[in-house]
C-alpha cells in the first residue's frame, strides 16, 4: 500500500485495489468485499455489499450495504490493513491466508471469515478495458487473481449464515483507472471464474463474441474484428494449470433493467486441444458502486459443465462509458 512522498509525482487515477467475495447459494446471497485507494490524493472507498437474488436495481435494494466513496488512507500494520468503515483484511499467511472482519454500526451486520488460497496467485496484465493503454502510473503496474477456499459466518441482519464456498480474489496495484469522458472505447467486459473442486478450475476475462450478435455489435464491431475477445484465461485440471487458446462467450440471456448476462454460454479450448464447455445462470446479481462513467454489476453465478458438475462463484460485468449502455438498452428492451 504505498504512498508517495514530497516531490513524487503520480497520476491521479493510479488505484491499488483489493477484491474478495463470498456466496451463500441456498439462500442466494453474495457479497462484495471491495477495497480501492488512490494514492495521488490520498484517499480509499469501498467496503461491504451484500445482495441477494436478483432484483438489486440500486445499491440500496442490497441487504445491506455500507460502501463509502471517500475515506482516509487505510491504516496499515505488519500484517492488517483496517479501513475507515470497519472493513479489516488481516493477512495471516502472505499469499495464502486472509482473515476478513467487519461489524455494522448497529451490531447487526458482522462477517468474519477466513479465505485460503487452492491456487498461486496468478499474474494477469490487466482486467478493466483502457488499462492498457494508460502506462505513465509513476509506480509498478500490476494484477492477479486466486481462487480462494472462504468459510466462516455472516450474520446478515440479525439472521446468521455459514458461508463454506469458493469464490476467486482480485487485485490490481499502479493500474490507470481513468474516469476522463470517453477515454475508454470497448464493449462490456466480464469476469466469470468458476470453482467446481480443488482439482477443475476455469477462469476468463472477455467480451462476448462478435457472432452471438451482442446489442452492442453495430457500436464496436469494426475495433474488435479480427481481434481476440478474450484479455485472459486459464484451466486448472488435476492441480495443473494451462493456458487456454481459444474462448467462445454467447449471452442468452439479460436482465431487464440491470442489462447486464442473466444467463450465457462458453465453450473454451486450451493448450492441450480439451474443449470445455460450461452454461451458466445468475441466482443472485446487483448493480454496484463504482465511478460515475462506468457501471458494474456483480453476481452470483451458478454454472453447470458437459459432466454436470456444479460451481458457484462470482460473475462480474464492467461498461465503461454511456454508449454501450444506451446501445444495449435500445436492444434489449424493443
Amino acid at each position: 500500500m504505498p504512498l508517495f512522498g514530497d516531490g513524487e509525482t503520480v497520476d491521479p487515477y493510479v488505484i491499488l485495489t483489493h477484491y474478495f467475495g463470498f456466496s451463500i447459494p441456498e439462500e442466494n446471497i453474495g457479497a462484495f468485499l471491495y477495497c480501492r485507494c488512490q494514492p495521488a490524493f490520498p484517499l480509499s472507498q469501498g467496503g461491504v455489499a451484500i445482495f441477494q437474488g436478483n432484483d438489486n436495481i440500486e445499491p440500496l435494494d442490497m441487504a445491506y450495504i455500507d460502501y463509502r466513496n471517500t475515506m482516509p488512507w487505510p491504516e496499515v500494520t505488519e500484517n492488517t490493513i483496517t479501513y475507515a468503515n470497519g472493513l479489516k483484511l488481516i493477512f495471516l499467511e502472505l499469499g495464502k491466508k486472509i482473515q476478513i472482519t467487519y461489524s455494522s454500526p448497529d451490531g447487526r451486520t458482522t462477517l468474519d471469515i477466513v479465505q485460503e488460497a487452492i491456487t498461486p496467485m496468478y499474474a494477469r496484465g490487466h482486467v478493466v478495458p483502457g488499462e492498457e493503454l494508460n502506462r505513465s502510473s509513476g509506480m509498478t503496474t500490476g494484477g492477479m487473481e486466486q481462487v480462494m477456499h472462504v468459510t466462516g459466518e455472516l450474520v446478515l441482519n440479525g439472521k446468521r449464515h455459514k458461508v463454506d464456498c469458493f469464490n476467486a480474489r482480485d487485485r490490481s496495484w499502479g493500474q490507470v483507472r481513468t474516469e476522463v469522458k470517453q477515454a475508454v472505447v470497448a464493449p462490456p467486459v466480464g469476469w466469470s471464474p468458476m470453482t467446481f473442486s480443488k482439482d477443475f478450475i476455469f477462469g476468463q476475462v472477455g467480451y462476448e463474441n462478435l457472432d452471438t450478435n451482442p446489442p452492442w455489435l453495430d457500436i464496436y464491431r469494426s475495433m474488435l474484428e479480427g481481434k481476440s475477445t478474450t484479455h485472459f484465461a486459464w484451466v486448472m485440471v488435476d492441480g495443473e494449470k494451462r493456458d487456454i487458446v481459444r474462448v467462445h462467450r454467447n449471452v442468452t440471456e439479460y436482465h431487464p433493467r440491470l442489462l447486464c448476462a442473466m444467463k450465457q454460454e462458453i465453450e473454451a479450448e486450451d493448450d492441450q486441444g480439451v474443449v470445455y464447455r460450461f452454461k451458466g445462470e445468475a441466482i443472485a446479481m446487483s448493480n454496484m458502486p463504482a465511478w460515475p462513467n462506468a457501471a458494474l454489476r456483480v453476481g452470483v453465478y451458478r454454472w453447470e459443465d458437459e459432466q454436470r458438475r456444479v460451481a458457484y462463484d462470482s460473475y462480474q460485468e464492467m461498461w465503461l462509458d454511456d454508449a454501450p449502455h444506451k446501445m444495449m438498452q435500445a436492444n434489449i428492451n424493443k
